[in-house]
């Protein structure tokens, strides 16, 4: 994967997987906040119309 330069200068400085992986989620963490904002919106959504209730008029 490519990222910015600035980024790729950070990860080659890193040793261990797990400092990777950490410095990746702070790196691009609008991007996860985003992404998990939109994937909530259209859960929520989905979830109202096929789950919809039709009102008992009776």
């Amino acid at each position: 994967m490519k990222h910015r330069p600035i980024i790729q200068e950070n990860l080659d400085k890193l040793e261990t997987p797990k400092e990777k992986i950490s410095y990746l989620l702070y790196a691009y963490k609008e991007w996860i906040i985003s992404i998990a904002i939109i994937l909530m919106f259209i859960i929520s959504i989905a979830f109202s119309i096929l789950f919809k209730e039709e009102p008992d008029l009776t």
